[in-house]
C-alpha cells in the first residue's frame, strides 16, 4: 500500500545466529591475524637491527674510511635505509665524493680539503641516521666525541709507508741493495 513504510523485522533467533557466525569467523581468522602481526613485528625488528648495525659500524669507523667494515656498511646503507630519501641523498653525495679523489696524489692541501669534505659529508649522513634511529646527537658532538689514539694513527701511517715501500720494491722502482760483508771476494755475475 502506498502510505505504509516497509520495515524489516528480524526474527528473535537471528541475533544469536549472527553472533555465532561472527564468533566462528573470529576463531578462524584470529590465528592468521596473530601470525601476520607477529611476522610483521619480527620484520620491523630485523630492519631496525640492520640499521643499528650499519650505524654503529659507521660510528666506530668514521675516521677509518678505508677499513673493510666501513666500506661494507656504506654499501649497505641503500639496502636498509631505502625508505628514507634524505639518508639516501646524503649517502649518494658521500659515495660520489669518495669516487672523486684529488688528481694529484702528492698535493697535501688538495687532499686535506678533500678529507675535510669527506668528514663533513659522513657526519651529515651519520646525523640523519641517528635521527631516524631515535638518537639526539648534534653534529658538533658527532665530530668531536670520538676516541682515536695517536698511537693507532701513527701505526696506520707506518703500515701505509711500509705497504707503499714494498710496492715500490715489487714494481722495481726502488730495488733492494745487497752488500756482502766479509772477505773482499769479488763476485762475478
Amino acid at each position: 500500500m502506498l502510505g505504509e513504510i516497509n520495515t524489516f523485522q528480524p526474527k528473535k533467533y537471528s541475533l544469536p545466529i549472527i553472533i555465532g557466525i561472527v564468533n566462528i569467523i573470529a576463531m578462524l581468522y584470529a590465528p592468521i591475524l596473530a601470525v601476520t602481526i607477529s611476522e610483521k613485528r619480527q620484520e620491523l625488528k630485523e630492519q631496525y637491527q640492520n640499521k643499528m648495525t650499519i650505524f654503529k659500524t659507521l660510528m666506530t669507523t668514521r675516521f677509518q674510511a678505508i677499513s673493510p667494515e666501513h666500506v661494507r656498511s656504506i654499501n649497505m646503507v641503500p639496502v636498509d635505509f631505502y625508505t628514507n630519501k634524505k639518508i639516501i641523498g646524503l649517502w649518494e653525495s658521500y659515495v660520489d665524493h669518495l669516487s672523486h679523489t684529488p688528481a694529484s696524489p702528492t698535493d697535501s692541501l688538495e687532499w686535506n680539503i678533500w678529507g675535510r669534505k669527506r668528514e663533513d659529508l659522513l657526519l651529515d649522513l651519520l646525523y640523519q641516521m641517528a635521527m631516524e634511529l631515535g638518537y639526539s646527537f648534534d653534529k658538533a658532538n658527532l665530530k668531536r666525541a670520538i676516541y682515536y689514539p695517536k698511537g693507532l694513527a701513527e701505526q696506520e701511517s707506518q703500515n701505509n709507508l711500509i705497504h707503499n715501500a714494498l710496492l715500490d720494491i715489487l714494481k722495481g722502482k726502488n730495488p733492494i741493495k745487497v752488500e756482502i760483508q766479509g772477505e773482499n771476494k769479488e763476485v762475478k755475475p
